[in-house]
């Protein structure tokens, strides 16, 4: 008998991710593995109570309906990541986007390590950002996506550097960090865009910090746009931070001419 799962659920967390992997486990691969098929026009007779209900409960329903559930949890846990992305940029894949930046949005993943996208306004580095989140959201989605990848992309985010000042300006003094610095610093994935258009004197000890405190994590990843060339952004905030956001894997990719400064 398999063990009750919880009534409530939280969006995300690591028991919704949980519960994903285990209903699609002993529901939809289980029941494939063992050779029985659905018709496609399959209509479930226990409707919205039966089956979802006994996933829920001991995990014995049909293999249509057990893989339906599990994939609203894996839509329900994304929800976050997909809010935190800039509105009206539903088709962001389809904007213009230097050819540079065309293979970060579309094939960058974890294991190529953090990126340093700098680049003038119009190169498509946030388009690029964008169309790279919304590809590991998809990605996630489907049904054969191991619940660990679930569980990093869920714990995305993409936060304006506007907004991390804004979110500091405004939190009380001896109140801690900023809720937009809290999420910036534990976010599995954080796309920092736009660092470097401000002239605020907090911006390299607030970039520093975030920088800093992510490194401690091996298995984050960090994306950062800027307008700035590397060396005007080490000018600007510390000689070392762009090696910081690099880190020992990634690499930094500047979409400039080298004589204007501007995307070529």
């Amino acid at each position: 008998r398999h063990p009750p799962l919880p009534d409530r659920l939280s969006v995300p967390s690591p028991a919704v991710l949980a519960i994903a992997d285990y209903a699609r486990a002993i529901g939809g691969l289980r029941t494939r593995e063992e050779g029985a098929t659905m018709p496609e026009d399959h209509v479930c007779s226990g409707a919205v109570d039966g089956c979802t209900s006994r996933v829920q409960s001991r995990g014995d329903a049909c293999a249509t309906c057990a893989e339906r559930y599990a994939r609203e949890l894996r839509v329900m846990s994304l929800a976050r990541v997909r809010a935190s992305l800039p509105v009206g940029w539903d088709h962001a894949a389809s904007h213009p986007i230097r050819s540079e930046l065309q293979r970060i949005a579309t094939s960058w993943a974890r294991a190529h390590g953090n990126l340093l996208l700098c680049g003038g306004t119009g190169a498509g580095k946030t388009s690029a950002c964008v169309a790279l989140v919304q590809r590991m959201i998809r990605r996630a989605e489907a049904t054969a996506t191991p619940a660990p990848d679930v569980a990093f992309v869920a714990r995305a985010r993409f936060v304006s550097w506007p907004a991390i000042l804004e979110g500091d300006r405004q939190q009380a003094l001896g109140k801690g960090e900023a809720r937009a610095t809290k999420q910036a610093v534990r976010a599995s994935l954080l796309i920092l865009d736009e660092v470097g258009i401000d002239a605020d004197r907090r911006s390299p000890t607030l970039l520093r910090y975030i920088i800093d405190e992510r490194s401690r994590d091996a298995t984050k990843r960090t994306i950062v746009t800027t307008g700035l060339t590397r060396a005007d952004l080490e000018a600007k905030f510390d000689p070392s931070i762009a090696r910081k956001i690099i880190g020992p894997t990634g690499e930094c990719l500047q979409v400039f001419d080298a004589n204007t400064r501007k995307p070529a």
